[in-house]
């Protein structure tokens, strides 16, 4: 009992590991950016006071030219873009200032996809028929095979 407990507690931890990575993949990912650049530039868009300031992870810094010419698509002439070492985006102008912390996101959000993942119906968390034999047939087969499943070894050949 307490051996199936600890799996299970285990199994959760990496669950909840793969849910952060997953959100850090897409919180990270250049799309989102471009989203949020021109999501900033269409809310508070040319013609606001002041200097957009915009601050970026240094990981960031081979879209500065497309950032650039983003802003400048819409109508942003002032703008000063810098990068820092954190995993944070920044847009900050006159008294506008939206922050996206990635890894507190990341920690906020994963709980959050799990937890929304147990809301699917039982039907959808379930493996069909094909893939439980599917499985049994390759877990049963680690011995004598090179470990791979019926269908990939024949592509393999």
């Amino acid at each position: 009992m307490l051996a199936t407990t600890l799996q299970a507690q285990l199994l959760q931890a990496q669950l909840l590991q793969a849910a952060r990575e997953l959100l850090g993949e897409w919180l990270m990912d250049e799309q989102l950016l471009e989203m949020l650049v021109q999501r900033w530039s269409t809310r508070h868009g040319a013609g606001q006071p002041g200097t957009l300031q915009i601050i970026l992870p240094r990981r960031c810094k081979a879209l500065l030219a497309t950032l650039q010419g983003t802003l400048a698509e819409q109508g942003i002439e002032d703008a000063r873009i810098s990068f820092h070492e954190r995993e944070c985006y920044l847009f900050r102008q006159g008294d506008q200032v939206i922050e996206l912390d990635i890894e507190a996101t990341q920690q906020r959000l994963a709980p959050r996809l799990l937890a929304r993942l147990k809301q699917l119906p039982d039907s959808v968390r379930k493996l069909d028929d094909a893939s439980v034999q599917l499985f049994v047939e390759w877990a049963g087969n680690l011995d004598t095979q090179s470990g791979a499943a019926p269908e990939v070894e024949a592509e393999l050949e």
